[in-house]
């Protein structure tokens, strides 16, 4: 009917303004049908958000439970010395203390009461918030599509009190002229609102990476001791006429082996000495004999002296291995643990890599004396970094604690790590509480219990896997590189097995959070076992058995040099460093310190054994026998761990103690999620 009076009307207008017209008519019609539906449906309520209430309710609810569990401490400390009849008789305690002390906790009350009204105050001058209340009503849902909708109007509708939509939208829009918004007057002595900056993302993790780097340079330093055998064999073994310092084949083997046979006695000791000293002070300390030994090489005249200075650098680096696994773990939070730890077996590959190269370009006692000077600079960088605030605290040093762990979290404030530091305190006096309750014997109950008896197989089988293969053939590279005619200079080639090492590790700190150690460990020693079966039918298909054997160059001796470097690659990638990650992650922390020095000190007397036993086993099964041997500890290593080895990546140090202390086990999912330590539970 509209339309026909448009076309009625506009009869001699063009047709593009009688369609212009006819669009207009329908909108604005559209427009009247959703004013009247918006008056006539239920209105939404504004309800306003108590935030000063809710803020205040919340600060009460923490300290009522703050001091609930003061209370309950008190009340069970006293119960417990009641009973154990600490106290003879009853004591009368004079009123006048008790009313004291009630005065000084109103007076408290009263001004924390005060500060709570200022902070009101300033909230409630703010202004209200308001949300919008549930509606029932959502009829208007379909009309809120924009579309052109065909519309029979009613003889009602012109009646509408919603006649046009300037109609309702100008009244508001005066009202709202020349009002100005109300400031409040300023008061005078409120004090300033104080707020705490939020701490990125990298500068949050900067420092924890800053404080594990300049620990690991105590661990650069033992790496330099590990890779010194290796030069020291070959000149040595009598082949060289310009070296008045010679050895027999016995003697060579004790060098392969000494080192790692003097390094359980450092361990044994590791633990005690982390926990009298402290973590960064047995670091500092055990510089001094890696100094002493590299002077013995240098002016080494006799056998003994090499052996003994090897076994100073045996002992020193098994005293390191506790503090440097418990320092990497207290200080760093789980989405970074599992890289920081690993990052330890990274600069054990640039110090090997560091001798390698060194001993190609050098002689070994001008190398000696540089790796002499290495030690003394890795203790003055030791003083940069703070003490681990888990060991503070169980020195009830509770202040430096939390400067540490402000330190390490961003350099940031005290307060802002309040909450983290309180859930270490609980933790480590929970423990404190239930070690001042036990004995010599229940001390020596702990390590018969299964949260100690089954981590410590784990690692030990782990450390069967990494040793038998690895360590022989790093410590015997450069003859076995001679015996095989590879197309490099045996030096050479060693040093580019140690590059590839140090690559395998730096990858492994990278991609270790993403894969977990479970997949990364199956595919290394499925690595592993395949390069040494290739290096054993080399050696099988060209009559090399012994090492006296005299192999005929041959244009496919690339093929062991490539296959053994791969095996060093697939060793560093995770197999190496696995049981070093661990020993940080699953043992609990009553236990920690001395579990992680007895692991230690059982791996190396098996990494003792697969050196010293190296040279015997080649004399009675040939070298491509002993070859087939280590690819069948890897496969059997993969399948060992199958069953056996939780994934522990990005799980807090709770969880992973409580998969052994009876408590929930762990999936073999990957969390790499996890940005905070939330180790807040009992034991850790």
């Amino acid at each position: 009917m509209q339309h026909d009076d448009i076309n009625e009307n506009l009869l001699y207008w063009p047709g593009f303004i009688k369609s212009k017209c006819k669009q207009r008519f329908v909108k604005i019609t559209q427009y009247l049908i959703r004013m009247r539906k918006l008056k006539l449906r239920r209105q939404k309520l504004l309800v306003p958000i108590q935030r000063n209430v809710e803020r205040r309710e919340k600060r009460r609810e923490e300290k009522a439970l703050i001091a609930a569990r003061i209370e309950k401490g008190v009340e069970k400390t006293l119960l417990d010395r009641l009973k154990q009849g600490v106290y003879q008789d009853l004591y009368n305690i004079p009123m006048t203390a008790f009313e004291t002390a009630q005065e000084e906790n109103e007076v408290e009350d009263e001004v924390e009461y005060q500060n709570e009204m200022e902070i009101e105050e300033e909230l409630e001058n703010e202004g209200p918030e308001f949300v919008a209340a549930d509606s029932d009503d959502e009829s208007d849902i379909e009309s809120d599509s924009g579309q052109p909708e065909d519309i029979d109007l009613d003889s009602s509708f012109e009646s509408s009190d919603g006649s046009d939509i300037e109609d309702i939208v100008k009244p508001t829009a005066r009202a709202s002229k020349g009002k100005k918004p109300k400031t409040p007057p300023p008061k005078k002595g409120r004090r300033p609102r104080v707020e705490i900056e939020k701490v990125s993302t990298f500068q949050r993790f900067l420092p924890q990476i800053i404080a594990v780097i300049i620990k690991n340079s105590s661990l650069f330093v033992y790496g330099t001791t590990m890779g010194m055998p290796t030069i020291l064999i070959p000149a040595l073994s009598g082949n060289n006429q310009d070296e008045s310092l010679s050895m027999d084949e016995t003697g060579i083997s004790w060098i392969a082996s000494m080192s790692n046979l003097c390094v359980p006695l450092g361990c044994l000791l590791s633990g005690q000495v982390a926990q009298k000293i402290g973590r960064k002070r047995a670091l500092q300390a055990v510089n001094v004999p890696f100094s002493v030994a590299f002077a013995l090489f240098y002016f080494a005249s006799k056998p003994w002296q090499i052996l003994f200075g090897l076994s100073l650098t045996g002992t020193a680096g098994g005293i390191a291995e506790s503090p440097g696994v418990s320092y990497s773990a207290e200080v760093s939070e789980p989405i970074l643990r599992g890289g920081l730890t690993s990052s330890g077996t990274l600069f054990i590959s640039m110090g090997i890599l560091f001798s390698f190269i060194g001993g190609t370009f050098f002689h070994w006692r001008t190398l000696a004396l540089i790796n002499a000077v290495i030690p003394l600079v890795s203790t003055v960088l030791l003083m940069l970094i703070p003490e681990t605030p888990y060991w503070l605290v169980s020195k009830n040093r509770m202040e430096e604690a939390q400067k540490s762990l402000a330190w390490l979290r961003g350099w940031t404030s005290t307060e802002q790590v309040e909450k983290e530091f309180q859930e270490i305190r609980k933790s480590i006096e929970v423990s404190a509480q239930e070690d001042s309750n036990r004995t010599w014997r229940s001390n020596l109950q702990l390590y018969m219990e299964g949260r100690f008896i089954k981590p410590f197989l784990l690692i030990a089988l782990t450390f069967v896997t990494a040793y038998f293969g690895l360590t022989p053939v790093t410590a015997y590279a450069v003859e076995i590189f001679n015996l095989l005619q590879v197309p490099l200079s045996s030096y050479y080639a060693t040093v580019l097995m140690g590059s590839l090492n140090l690559i395998a590790t730096i990858l492994c700190a990278i991609i270790l959070r993403f894969f977990g150690k479970r997949l990364l460990a199956f595919i290394a020693l499925s690595g592993v076992s395949l390069c040494f079966i290739i290096t054993a039918s080399y050696c099988f298909l060209n009559d090399i058995y012994f090492f006296s054997s005299s192999a005929a160059a041959s244009t496919s001796s690339w093929i062991p040099m490539v296959a053994l470097m791969g095996m060093g690659f697939f060793s560093y990638l995770v197999v190496f460093g696995l049981p070093w990650i661990l020993m940080g992650e699953i043992y609990h922390n009553e236990i920690r310190d001395t579990a992680t020095g007895l692991s230690a000190a059982i791996g190396y007397l098996i990494g003792f054994l697969a050196s010293k036993t190296f040279q015997q086993m080649v004399s009675a099964v040939t070298l491509p026998g002993v070859f087939l041997f280590y690819s069948g500890v890897a496969v059997g290593g993969i399948l060992a761990l199958y069953f056996l080895l939780p994934e522990t990546e990005g799980k807090s140090l709770a969880e992973c103690c409580q998969h052994y202390s009876g408590g929930s086990k762990l999936d073999n999912r990957v969390c790499r999620n996890r940005g905070t330590d939330k180790e807040n539970e009992h034991g850790v």
